[in-house]
């Protein structure tokens, strides 16, 4: 059964230009039994509440604030492998007045949206966007803040530096490198990293 929703647009259709766009990433998927996994499931619960404060002290034009990732399905607690920076999503979804967008990548004929990633995030309200271009090239140019929950410490696939960097390592390396920032935290513990474009 194809269950491809209507409810989606191509990014282009979609213009960022008079918001603040905040880009929320992190590691995925992570096994439970991982001692990294811990402090990042404790401080989740925390790091959505200092992210509202640094939105607020660095959106200094009063714009309004968009919260965008890369598609990635809800997995809180009781999923078999959690994501905890999509349990700071939901919580920014929480917000009044911030603006949930997703973005995924449109690689064949077929829109990339099927109900059933919309189902995994539990009714929050979100706008769905796809585009042909890889999502974090285009989020990571269009945003204004950029979070990072967990991936500064989980660098290598299976911790092994011969099978290549995470995307999600290698996508933060890959936005530091390019962009002139202003860091807003870094907390070596969690590998929770926030970064403003100056």
């Amino acid at each position: 059964m194809n269950d491809i929703i209507l409810d989606q647009f191509e990014l282009n259709e979609v213009n960022f230009i008079n918001n603040f766009v905040v880009k929320i990433a992190g590691k995925g998927n992570i096994t439970k039994t991982d001692e990294r996994y811990m402090p990042l499931s404790i401080c989740k619960w925390v790091v959505h509440d200092l992210i509202n404060n640094m939105i607020s002290d660095n959106n200094i034009h009063n714009r309004p604030v968009v919260i965008i990732w890369d598609g990635d399905n809800y997995q809180d607690n009781d999923h078999e492998k959690p994501s905890p920076f999509t349990h700071v999503i939901y919580e920014l979804s929480k917000i009044k007045n911030y603006h949930m967008c997703a973005l995924k990548y449109k690689k064949d004929t077929e829109n990339p949206w099927k109900q059933k990633h919309i189902n995994s995030w539990n009714g929050i309200k979100f706008h769905k966007l796809y585009n042909y271009i890889e999502p974090h090239i285009l989020s990571n140019k269009m945003c204004n803040m950029y979070v990072s929950y967990g991936s500064a410490n989980f660098q290598y696939k299976d911790d092994d530096p011969s099978k290549g960097e995470t995307s999600g390592y290698a996508q933060l390396k890959e936005f530091k490198a390019n962009n002139n920032l202003k860091t807003l935290k870094v907390d070596k513990q969690t590998g929770f990293e926030v970064y403003l474009k100056l």
